[in-house]
């Protein structure tokens, strides 16, 4: 206001001049220039004040739309956790989209709230303890055809599970979460889980039995005390899995990456591993009858004190491999390169170990009783070994009886 009140009254003082001295031009003009300038500046100040006035109320606009956008996702989320204990399954399922939907719209607020309102619905809804004990006559009757077909989790047990497996497909969603998945103790048999992502996730003492995790990244997962018996596994990922003590019998694993995972105590029989790489994993007392690890990638391997009888190790690679006190009664080795490997105290009885690459090989201790397939030329690299940790004539005289006696090519 003040600089309009001093445009004006340099205007008006111009003017006076003029009608007071039409003759001197030359401080009219100079009034009017300056008259004019202020009022550039007048109309530039006006633009500059109403502009931020302007933006000021648009931001305050914005700022209430994300008030009101706030709002309304938060009532939003609240229903759908409402829905989810509904007593129809529609609307349950409806809650655990809307879920997803929300997760997605606002992934820095709710990702995270969202996967654990998931996991608690699994955990309360799908526990373990409430699928035992089977009735006595499914136990009695399984064995039949009929019977064979395994169970399926409920429709929404499966929507969420699958909900939880598209939102971790991103890394950038995963790198939202502040832990593990807690899915401790849940049931989910003959659960669809293909291709999902679940790094890092806890199944700790879950029951998985005959669940399909073809091509599935499990990689660090805690599988301790989980039951996963016929679970396929087929191109999935447990690289650094944790799966000691767990339930594995007739799992199908083939052309998977098991690279330093944890076996200790877990029961493998019958298990399938072919294709597969396992290199450093650790298979310590685990329960392997009759498993089969044929054309499998087993670089310093661990099966110290593990129960490998019947088990097929044909054509594996097995260099460094330790089977310290195993039990590898009619195991078969045959074309297997198990170069530098550890057989120390190994019982291997009826054990094939035909055309068998055993240079530098360790049998220090083993038991050799009806070894079957060795040759001179296998065996030399071993004596070789033997000699230079200086065992005694004797004990190589022994070994090398108990090589010969059962062995025609000797």
């Amino acid at each position: 206001m003040k600089m309009l009140q001093i445009w004006h009254q340099l205007t008006s003082l111009g003017f006076w001049l003029w009608f007071s001295n039409p003759d001197n031009l030359e401080i009219i003009k100079t009034f009017a220039t300056i008259a004019v300038g202020v009022g550039v500046f007048l109309n530039f100040y006006t633009a500059t004040k109403n502009t931020k006035i302007a933006q000021d109320n648009a931001k305050t606009a914005q700022d209430n739309v994300k008030i009101a956008e706030s709002r309304l996702l938060t009532e939003r989320f609240s229903k759908a956790v409402e829905q989810l204990s509904h007593e129809k399954m529609t609307v349950r399922l409806g809650g655990i989209y809307t879920l997803e939907k929300i997760a997605r719209d606002s992934r820095n607020d709710y990702h995270w709230t969202v996967m654990e309102v998931l996991t608690s619905f699994l955990r309360e809804n799908a526990s373990s303890s409430k699928g035992e004990p089977k009735p006595l006559l499914y136990q009695v009757f399984s064995q039949f055809e009929q019977l064979k077909e395994p169970p399926k989790p409920d429709t929404d047990i499966q929507a969420v599970l699958t909900v939880i497996g598209r939102l971790r497909c991103s890394q950038e969603y995963r790198h939202l979460e502040e832990q593990s998945l807690d899915l401790c103790g849940v049931n989910i048999q003959g659960a669809d889980l293909r291709r999902a992502h679940l790094e890092g996730a806890l199944f700790i003492k879950a029951n998985l039995e005959e669940v399909n995790l073809r091509g599935a990244h499990l990689e660090g997962v805690n599988f301790c005390d989980a039951r996963l018996s016929g679970a396929e596994l087929y191109s999935a990922n447990l690289q650094n899995a944790n799966l000691c003590n767990a339930y594995l019998q007739k799992v199908k694993c083939l052309h998977s990456h098991l690279e330093d995972t944890l076996f200790y105590d877990a029961h493998l029989e019958e298990a399938d591993f072919q294709y597969s790489h396992l290199d450093r994993a650790q298979f310590c007392r685990a329960h392997l009858k009759d498993a089969r690890f044929a054309y499998a990638y087993m670089e310093k391997v661990k099966f110290t004190e593990a129960n490998l009888e019947g088990v097929w190790l044909n054509d594996a690679y097995l260099k460094q491999a330790s089977f310290y006190s195993a039990n590898l009664k009619k195991t078969s080795f045959n074309d297997s390169n198990l170069r530098k490997a550890c057989f120390k105290y190994a019982r291997l009885e009826q054990t094939l170990f035909i055309d068998a690459d055993l240079e530098g090989v360790d049998f220090s201790g083993a038991s050799l009783d009806s070894v079957k397939g060795f040759t001179k030329a296998q065996l030399n690299p071993a004596i070789e070994l033997m000699l230079s940790q200086h065992v005694s004539k004797w004990v190589l005289f022994c070994y090398l009886y108990k090589a010969g006696t059962e062995n025609k090519n000797f």
